[in-house]
């Protein structure tokens, strides 16, 4: 019964393991902008596709290549 379950579990463990995600968006230049990621532009906020819901976003500030403080990202 042991070998049994082994040979069951064996290849979900293989099948489940993970090294390295990659998540990919555009790359945008923002010195001297606001710019503002949603999840239609960065993979990483929850979207739901069937009924268009999305919520999260992030909104970067730059200066001079620096982030504008204290709130340079909201």
């Amino acid at each position: 019964m042991f070998t049994a379950l082994m040979v069951l579990l064996a290849p979900a463990l293989a099948v489940c393991a993970v090294d390295k995600v990659e998540i990919r968006g555009p790359a945008t230049v923002v010195d001297g902008a606001a710019y503002n990621w949603g999840p239609q532009q960065f993979a990483g906020f929850y979207y739901d596709i069937d009924d268009n819901i999305g919520t999260e976003s992030i909104t970067l500030t730059t200066t001079n290549d620096t982030l504008d403080e204290p709130s340079g990202v909201v």
